[in-house]
């Protein structure tokens, strides 16, 4: 039979379908909607379709919200999507509705480790392992939390008991590692460590402390080798690729260093932040002019990245070509679009105006900036470079502490906010800003200086020769 010789069906007869169908959710049960809505939601999770699914758990908790596998599917969901906080609500919620569901208690258990309830952690652990008495997973889990609380001879017990289950669980040997560490047993630790790797080569947490163990002992190429393995098992985790890039540049190994860094640009092409990395790691390595031309063609590659204009245009001013630096801002700023370009061009051009000591025309970008913005971080920190020029040191205070509200972790804002308390004559905050400007900035040379000249002016000489011995061993150069 051919499908186009069946009769159409009348709008008639979908009126009365969609109609019978309306009726019949209407008749059926808060509970059986609730349970349509779960199940439709666990069909989505297992075709990984996370928004739906959660969209789906949240109805079926709307009609029933005593469905505790409603509240795990939907912990599955914020698990995909890293709420945290979301997930570990819906968990407790799933244990409360269903207090020998095992796999919501040990899941509860272990993000009450990582957030270090530690107490309530044992607690769920422990109902988990009444239930399940030989789950390695749960005697792991549960020599990892009696070591955090300092049971070290409980925690071994219990690891010793899941790897007489299973021999190379690596949460177990992480346990048996994380001790043997404490006690300067490294050979043991790296014993315990291989072992647990051979049943997980991928275990982070095993690969970390095989890093400080071969950090520690000064063996470069062991080193190396793990931060490549872990690279190579969690590239999403820049701070190891950057740790890699440290690694290599401290030896001298530019052209490996480089090549790391375009590798990371490939796996993240839009990321103009890494690409400007790249340009100033060229810059320090190979000179202004290789830096200049990088960037020229990264430009010629992305013309509709301004962060990269940006970049120019502070490259022109360093090299005393003011009037290209000054043309590209005013370029990105009669565009007027993107705002947040916008605003960036006209704080780096306030920035060179009042370097150029134009100061009216500096204020007045400032001012345009923060009535569109008035917490723009980088507009309030200029303003208080102005005011803090101009001797109005409380005016200078008031717009830092609004700054660092916004970014409580800038070291530049602490240093000009140290600063300015010593102009106040309120000591004791600056030095405690100064401590702060240190250590974010990892005791960059400009800034341990500031902070070495500040404790001389306070009669502290020792003090500030600790500073820049620090900084010397940090930055050798």
């Amino acid at each position: 039979m051919r499908f186009s010789s069946l009769p159409p069906v009348s709008p008639l007869l979908r009126c009365m379908a969609l109609t019978l169908t309306l009726l019949l959710a209407a008749c059926a049960s808060p509970e059986e909607r609730a349970q349509a809505h779960y199940e439709s939601g666990q069909q989505l999770l297992k075709e990984g379709d996370f928004p739906r699914a959660g969209l789906e758990f949240r109805n079926a908790i709307n009609f029933n919200d005593k469905l505790a596998g409603a509240w795990l599917g939907l912990a599955d969901v914020e698990e995909k999507n890293e709420n945290w906080g979301q997930m570990l609500e819906a968990l407790k919620r799933a244990a409360e509705l269903d207090a020998k569901n095992i796999d919501a208690r040990t899941r509860l258990a272990k993000l009450q480790f990582v957030a270090g309830d530690l107490d309530n952690a044992l607690k769920n652990v422990n109902a988990a392992n009444e239930m399940r008495k030989d789950d390695t997973a749960i005697l792991a889990l549960r020599a990892a939390i009696l070591f955090r609380l300092g049971d070290r001879e409980g925690a071994a017990a219990e690891a010793e008991r899941a790897l007489a289950l299973e021999p190379n669980n690596p949460d177990a040997h992480a346990v048996l590692a994380a001790g043997q560490l404490i006690d300067k047993n490294n050979v043991a630790a790296l014993r315990s460590i291989d072992r647990g790797l051979a049943g997980d080569p991928a275990n982070l947490g095993l690969l970390m402390f095989k890093l400080r163990i071969h950090d520690e002992a000064k063996d470069d190429v062991k080193t190396e080798e793990v931060l490549r393995q872990i690279i190579s098992h969690h590239p999403k985790i820049k701070e190891v690729r950057q740790a890699l890039l440290t690694f290599l540049a401290g030896r001298k190994r530019f052209a490996e260093a480089e090549t790391e860094l375009r590798a990371m640009i490939a796996a993240e092409p839009a990321n103009a932040g890494l690409t400007l990395d790249l340009v100033r790691f060229i810059g320090r390595v190979k000179g202004a002019a290789a830096a200049r031309g990088e960037l020229e063609k990264t430009i010629a590659a992305h013309p509709e990245t301004n962060a990269y204009r940006l970049a120019l245009a502070e490259l022109d001013f360093a090299e005393k070509k003011t009037d290209a630096a000054v043309a590209t801002l005013n370029a990105i700023i009669a565009k007027g679009e993107p705002k947040d370009d916008v605003a960036r061009g006209r704080i780096l051009l306030a920035s060179m105006r009042l370097q150029m000591k134009d100061t009216a025309a500096g204020k007045a970008l400032i001012a345009e900036v923060l009535a569109g913005d008035a917490k723009n971080t980088d507009a309030l920190a200029l303003r208080a470079g102005v005011k803090l020029d101009a001797g109005d040191a409380d005016g200078a205070v008031a717009d830092l502490r609004e700054a660092l509200n916004q970014r409580p972790q800038s070291g530049p804002i602490r240093l000009l906010l140290a600063k300015a308390h010593e102009r106040q004559g309120t000591i004791d905050l600056a030095t405690e800003n100064f401590t702060e400007a240190v250590k974010l900035g990892n005791y960059e040379p400009r800034v341990a200086a500031d902070f070495a000249a500040f404790l001389e002016r306070q009669n502290k000489r020792d003090q500030a020769e600790t500073v820049l011995g620090e900084a010397l061993v940090r930055h050798p150069e």
